[in-house]
């Protein structure tokens, strides 16, 4: 285990007081890493100032990366800085059990795991009515083996049914490891801008033609979905169409049925979009689902262009 070396890479923005809770959590671990990055986005020197508030705190080294925004960009930017053979990418609002990097090095010990992701322990059940709209329109949804679906839509694992090291097709973008080597070869593509909404299930997915990913069950931590730096609900759902429509387009073969499957999905998102409506009582939902059929339907846009670069479903590309 002691051949495992982990580079944590953390990227944030106007989020220091999650990422102190983050960092206190790391402090904690019983398997130390060999580094910490914190590549920062933020418009105010808050973040700087708790970056070297723990340097001297913590046991291992600690870089400050200062980037513009954009989750996809600052993630490969802290990639280039990585140290260590297994690269940990971290939300900054997570809360890592003590174990998780032990836990984590015992597998990354064998040569058969070249990339995992941990059990997100405070998962919000779904409801049946939800169960019920996700699984029949091929959205999002819990099964044993996480992979993406015909729709474009991943299914991720669903901790009741997998083993305690499962395999998988994606992971999940909150807490994910890779050997390092992987990025000598694969980069996150940086079309996905901003909040980089399945830019981790569209990097995954291309890696695990090639790697062998897993599902670590006994690795927990919890997510607490900071308040601060959310994208409203308009943009949400506008964020939902046009990288659901990208991530199709650049992964997923397009037979006939491939597009149905698509179509499909997209019902299931007005769907969702319609209950939002009422729930919230304003049109803020729909906006977002009509600002993004737009986006797809201008065939000038970034988008087609950002398509026509990646036409590969098995391009190792970003």
């Amino acid at each position: 285990m002691k051949n495992v070396k982990f580079s944590i890479v953390i990227c944030t923005k106007n989020r220091s007081y999650d990422l102190n809770k983050c960092i206190e959590s790391i402090n904690r671990q019983t398997y130390n890493p060999l580094e910490l990055i914190i590549v920062d986005a933020s418009d105010n020197l808050s973040t700087k100032e708790l970056v070297e508030h723990w340097k001297n705190k913590l046991s291992f080294s600690t870089v400050y990366i200062s980037s513009t925004p954009g989750l996809t960009r600052q993630r490969n930017t802290g990639v280039q800085h990585c140290q260590g053979n297994v690269i940990a990418f971290f939300d900054d609002d997570v809360i890592l059990e003590p174990s998780y990097f032990k836990i984590m090095a015992s597998c990354f010990d064998s040569e058969a795991i070249d990339g995992a992701t941990g059990l997100v322990t405070n998962l919000p059940r779904e409801t049946m009515i939800k169960r019920a709209i996700t699984r029949f329109f091929m959205l999002t949804g819990g099964r044993k083996r996480g992979a993406m679906k015909p729709s474009g839509f991943a299914g991720f694992v669903d901790p009741d049914l997998a083993d305690p090291i499962q395999p998988t097709d994606v992971l999940v973008g909150n807490n994910m490891l890779y050997r390092k080597s992987i990025f000598d070869h694969y980069l996150f593509d940086e079309y996905f801008d901003g909040y980089g909404m399945m830019e981790d299930v569209e990097f995954s997915h291309r890696v695990s033609k090639t790697h062998n990913l897993f599902f670590i069950k006994d690795a927990r931590l919890v997510h607490t979905y900071s308040k601060f730096e959310r994208i409203n609900l308009t943009k949400h759902f506008e964020t939902t169409i046009v990288n659901h429509f990208y991530v199709f387009r650049k992964n997923v073969r397009q037979s006939f049925m491939d597009w149905f499957f698509f179509w499909w999905s997209t019902v299931g998102i007005v769907i969702q979009c319609m209950f939002w409506t009422i729930k919230t009582k304003n049109l803020s939902a729909i906006k977002g689902v009509y600002k993004g059929h737009m986006h797809i339907l201008n065939l000038n846009s970034s988008l087609w262009l950002a398509c026509n670069e990646n036409p590969n479903p098995h391009s190792s590309a970003g």
